[in-house]
């Protein structure tokens, strides 16, 4: 079992270059798996449409959404953190959705790289499977893979639906605003959609605030600052709404999770005059101090708004922040510590034992292996493999690559060769074994040929009928062999001694031996009944 194990070692240390050479070297293809993946269901929690409890829903579960790594390994401030995936606009009293159409995208392209900017935020993405063509960014977004495009609103979307895990790289000018003249009729009609005769109490809050305010800016400011001071409340667990939900929210229950804030904000200031939008996506996530990346997971999911502000363009707007800071400061359990609601449905999560010391610290150690995992084997692809060809092996094209995979295959079989040789080549015979065999050489001139399979004691009584001078310590010597060889004392330094002895032994009896040849061999058959 020792010698299989160490046979199985020294083969998987032979090939592991070659293993390289062809993970690194060899053209990627996709797995033929993925296709199977292909399905109409999303695989996250999030979706294209959003009613008040959806995302309350989203916040009980710990499935891995995605992890995030910067280039110089520090987290930004974490009211930067905010992960927009999609942009509802369009309201019918209860949910709100994406309005139907194909979005203009402005797809990568490798020449129209943009320029090195150092206001720019640069992030490596390993997104979850969603099944769905958004990929999660942060805002004034760039893209920087192909097969990427950021949509007119300023969204990062793939080309192919998300069906397996996707690694992709963006950068964000965090401080960049839109063009106020960028907003057209038809888009400000869009982002002013309200349904008829709904929440009258809201539509005269509104109308309230833009008497008092002209300003656009002042008028969101006060709304916010309405969440601010007034007796509002940041709950997993709020009340049924009614058929006015917005004007039973902000004047009733004022008991709701980000979904009801957002959505609230948003139509009043529609109801204003103001265009606004509903942006769902994740917030904040979990920052790993040892590996240096971040983890947002489906409990990090998150809805806020943004607001046209003339001159100013699109705007973000929280309204969660001015009502549970310490939501954006540190992430959902301890918005919810007091209640006691965070992963509630999730009896055994390891999330729910952060406090816990070595438990947290074996989460984040798995979780870390998880990650490095996918981010330098899993998330491998052409694209990638390409980008090392050019920039580490200066290789261009295919052909180029064929031509040093075959050259690395030589190599390799040439080394092998070497290394088979190397472990196969004859050993030289032990000290023991050439004082043995000088033995034999004295006794085949005294015509006893070795036989094979025979014992050293065997051979030595064959030996004694050729010397009879000698046949006592050729006996003895035969004993003393078995003895040596085959009880070796477990002292190595003693059984070397005994060894040693032994070939002094053999050698004293050779000196012996008569130098001339036997008249006669015995038979095969006197040797078996023996002296």
């Amino acid at each position: 079992s020792r010698r299989a194990s160490q046979l199985a070692a020294s083969v998987l240390l032979v090939s592991l270059p070659m293993m390289l050479v062809l993970y690194l070297l060899f053209p990627r293809m996709g797995p033929l798996w993925s296709f199977t993946l292909q399905s109409g269901k999303a695989q996250t929690g999030l979706s294209e449409e959003m009613a008040a409890g959806d995302i309350a829903e989203l916040s009980q579960s710990d499935e891995l959404a995605f992890r995030v790594s910067f280039p110089d390994a520090e987290l930004p401030p974490r009211e930067q953190l905010y992960w927009r995936a999609l942009i509802l606009d369009q309201y019918d009293g209860r949910r709100w959705t994406r309005a139907q159409g194909s979005a203009e995208v402005n797809w990568f392209s490798p020449a129209a790289i943009p320029e090195p900017d150092g206001r720019a935020l640069r992030y490596d993405i390993v997104q979850e499977a969603t099944g769905k063509h958004w990929l999660f960014s942060l805002a004034g977004v760039q893209a920087l893979e192909a097969g990427t495009g950021v949509t007119g609103s300023g969204l990062l979307v793939s080309r192919k639906p998300v069906y397996q895990r996707q690694r992709y790289q963006a950068q964000s000018l965090l401080a960049a605003t839109s063009d106020a003249q960028d907003l057209d009729d038809p888009g400000r009609q869009r982002y002013l959609q309200l349904p008829e005769n709904t929440n009258p109490r809201s539509r005269m809050l509104a109308d309230a605030l833009r008497r008092q305010y002209a300003n656009d800016r002042q008028l969101i400011a006060a709304m916010v600052n309405e969440f601010r001071q007034q007796p509002f409340y940041y709950t997993l667990q709020p009340p049924v709404m009614g058929e006015d939900e917005v004007d039973d929210f902000l004047f009733d229950s004022r008991r709701g999770f980000c979904a009801h804030y957002a959505g609230a904000l948003v139509f009043v200031a529609r109801s204003s005059g103001i265009p606004a939008r509903v942006v769902t996506g994740y917030q904040g996530g979990e920052w790993n101090d040892e590996s240096r990346y971040l983890t947002v997971r489906q409990f990090d999911a998150h809805a806020w708004a943004e607001v046209w502000l003339p001159g100013e363009g699109w705007v973000m707007v929280d309204p969660t922040a001015a009502v549970a800071p310490d939501r954006i400061q540190y992430g959902l359990e301890q918005a919810v510590a007091e209640e006691g609601t965070f992963l509630q449905q999730q009896l055994f999560s390891t999330h729910k034992l952060r406090g816990v010391g070595w438990i947290n610290q074996l989460r984040l150690e798995f979780d870390s292996l998880n990650y490095y995992w996918q981010l330098w084997v899993l998330s491998y692809d052409n694209q990638r493999q390409r980008n090392l060809w050019q920039s580490v092996l200066g290789i261009r094209d295919y052909q180029n690559a064929l031509y040093v995979l075959a050259s690395s295959f030589m190599v390799f079989f040439v080394l092998a060769s070497l290394w088979l040789w190397w472990r196969l080549r004859p050993r030289p015979p032990s000290a023991f074994m050439l004082a043995w065999q000088r033995l034999q050489v004295r006794g085949q001139r005294l015509g006893v040929e070795p036989l094979a399979g025979e014992t050293a004691a065997q051979y030595c009584r064959r030996l004694a009928q050729a010397a009879p001078g000698s046949a006592a310590l050729l006996h003895w010597l035969g004993q003393e062999v078995n003895r040596v060889l085959y009880q070796p004392d477990a002292d190595e330094q003693v059984q070397r001694r005994r060894l040693k002895a032994l070939r002094r032994s053999i050698a004293r009896v050779r000196r012996q031996l008569p130098r001339g040849q036997a008249q006669k061999q015995p038979s095969p058959a006197t040797l078996a009944k023996g002296p």
